[in-house]
């Protein structure tokens, strides 16, 4: 039993480490995107695909009005 918890214990360390990682890279597009830089330029260095990156820009597009 002991070592069925740790495992599941492991598991949900590196599901949050991923989700974290992916909350960063989301935050960081939204700061390149806000200061103008070209969605192909942010999804390169982020790593997030076109079509999350279109969605970034349209919430950053209406925050900023």
């Amino acid at each position: 039993d002991g070592i069925l918890v740790q495992e599941g214990e492991k598991i949900g360390m590196q599901k949050g480490l991923l989700k974290g990682e992916e909350t960063a890279k989301r935050e960081i597009a939204k700061a390149l995107l806000a200061s103008g830089l070209a969605r192909d330029f942010v999804a390169q260095s982020t790593g997030l695909n076109p079509q999350d990156i279109a969605k970034l820009a349209e919430e950053v597009e209406s925050s900023s009005t």
